[in-house]
C-alpha cells in the first residue's frame, strides 16, 4: 500500500474529514444566525457588531473541534447506546 493511503486511513484524518463535512452545514446555519443578529443590531455601535461577529467565529471553531473530538473518541456512537 502507498504510504499516503496508510496516512489517509488513520482515525485522526477520518475525524478531521467528518468535522469539516459537518462544519459546512453547521457553519451555514451559524452564518444565517449571525446575519439575523447583525440585522437586529444594525443601529448598534460597530464595536457591538464586531463583538457579535467575533463571538460567532469562536462558536464556529468550538463546534468543529467538539465534533472532531467526539468522533475521534466515539462519544455518541450507536454501539455505546446499546449497553
Amino acid at each position: 500500500m502507498l504510504p499516503i493511503l496508510h496516512v489517509l486511513k488513520s482515525p485522526l484524518i477520518e475525524s478531521l474529514g467528518w468535522a469539516l463535512v459537518h462544519f459546512v452545514w453547521q457553519g451555514a446555519l451559524l452564518a444565517g444566525l449571525i446575519a439575523m443578529i447583525l440585522f437586529a443590531l444594525k443601529k448598534s455601535s460597530s464595536q457591538t457588531r464586531y463583538l457579535a461577529e467575533c463571538a460567532m467565529l469562536i462558536v464556529m471553531v468550538h463546534r468543529a473541534t467538539v465534533f472532531a473530538d467526539h468522533h475521534a473518541t466515539g462519544v455518541g456512537d450507536s454501539k455505546d447506546r446499546r449497553r
